[in-house]
């Protein structure tokens, strides 16, 4: 049982990777297609992990939203930088991370505040309470993707980390 319960993990370990190499090779108006995918994917797996009514099929369950879960985590850094002025993106990051962080610490109590409310019979309502936080995130990245691009001052084809290399070459 020691491997099964760290198969979610180490799914989400190679799909971090994976959704890496595709964030290298997606165009900048679909960066946010990660999340989409790995917010849908996530919620998906996590109402079947609440409705499993076996082992089998809640582990596996598990296994899948850890993967989609791992999608997410490279689209976080790569969508503040592409999306914040060049000379904020430290901060904006920053606050980015603080909020995950919050949500993160705040979320076991949530969860099993939702399960004592519902009679304390099982993990539905937590993994639902997590299911919902996903479809935020869905909401999310659906507006990121739809939203008209803005142009920056700087140059709006040139992400901030192109400015910023930009800057620093004329600097020398």
């Amino acid at each position: 049982m020691g491997l099964v319960s760290a198969l979610p993990f180490l799914m989400s370990l190679v799909s971090g990777f994976l959704g890496g190499l595709l964030l290298d090779r997606l165009p900048r108006r679909l960066l946010a297609l990660p999340f989409v995918v790995g917010a849908t994917g996530t919620a998906v797996c996590v109402l079947l992990v609440a409705g499993a009514d076996s082992d089998g099929l809640a582990a596996t369950g598990l296994i899948l939203a850890g993967g989609f879960w791992g999608l997410q985590g490279p689209a976080i850094p790569t969508l503040v930088q592409h999306c914040a002025p060049a000379r904020f993106v430290g901060s904006a990051y920053g606050v980015v991370n603080g909020v995950g962080n919050l949500v993160s610490a705040f979320m076991p109590t949530l969860m099993g505040v939702a399960i004592a409310a519902s009679g304390g019979h099982g993990f539905g309502a937590g993994f639902a309470l997590l299911a919902g936080a996903q479809a935020m995130t869905l909401v999310c990245g659906v507006w990121l993707l739809v939203r008209p691009v803005q142009a920056s001052s700087d140059s709006s084809a040139d992400s901030s980390m192109d400015r910023s290399n930009l800057e620093s070459s004329r600097a020398s």
